[in-house]
C-alpha cells in the first residue's frame, strides 16, 4: 500500500508541475493574442474603408491596403470566388457558403464546449470568440454587400458586386432573405 500511495504522490506532484506550466503558457498565450486582435482589428477596418464608403484613394494607400490583406485570415468569400475555375459561382453561392462555413464551425465548436471537460470548454470558447473576431468582418462585408442593388435607366435593379444578379430574381429575394437573417 505505501509503494501505492508513494506512486499517487508522485504522479500528483508530476500533475501539479504540468498544470503549472500549462497555466504559464496560458497566460503568455493569451497577452499575444490582444496584439494579434489589436493587428488584425487596425487591418479589417483599413483594408475595408474603402468599400464601405465607396472611397477613391491614392494609389499608393490602396497600394498599402492590398498589402495589409494577407492578414485576412479567413475569407471564404475570396475562396469560393477563386473556385471559378472549377465551378462557376455567384455572389450568391458566396454568401451562402460563408455563412453556412461560419455556423458549421460554431456548431463544430459548440458540440466540443458540450461534451468536453471543463478546461477543454475553455479551450472552445477561446477559439469561438477568436474565430468570431476574425471572420467576423469578411462576413459582415459580404452580407451588407448583398443588400446593395442599384437601379439602371432601364428599371431593373442589379447587384452593384455582381452585376449579372438581378434584384427582382427568386434567388436574389431568397439570398438577401438570408443575408439579413444572418445580420
Amino acid at each position: 500500500a505505501i509503494p501505492l500511495l508513494v506512486a499517487g504522490g508522485g504522479l500528483a506532484l508530476w500533475w501539479l508541475q504540468k498544470r503549472a506550466k500549462l497555466d504559464k503558457l496560458a497566460r503568455g498565450l493569451a497577452k499575444r493574442t490582444i496584439k494579434v486582435r489589436i493587428l488584425l482589428g487596425f487591418e479589417q477596418i483599413v483594408t475595408r474603408l474603402a468599400a464601405s464608403y465607396d472611397l477613391v484613394l491614392p494609389s499608393a494607400v490602396a497600394q498599402f491596403y492590398r498589402a495589409l490583406s494577407f492578414l485576412e485570415v479567413i475569407d471564404i468569400g475570396a475562396f469560393v470566388g477563386s473556385a471559378g475555375c472549377v465551378h462557376t459561382t455567384s455572389f450568391i453561392d458566396t454568401v451562402y457558403v460563408q455563412t453556412l462555413f461560419a455556423l458549421a464551425v460554431f456548431a463544430v465548436l459548440g458540440l466540443g464546449y458540450l461534451w468536453t471537460a471543463e478546461g477543454a470548454q475553455t479551450a472552445c470558447l477561446n477559439v469561438a470568440l477568436f474565430f468570431s473576431f476574425v471572420i467576423y468582418p469578411s462576413i459582415t462585408s459580404t452580407l451588407f454587400f448583398a443588400l446593395g442593388c442599384k437601379k439602371y435607366e432601364d428599371g431593373a435593379s442589379y447587384l452593384v458586386v455582381d452585376a449579372s444578379i438581378n434584384c427582382s430574381d427568386t434567388s436574389y429575394l431568397k439570398m438577401r432573405a438570408w443575408a439579413l437573417s444572418m445580420i
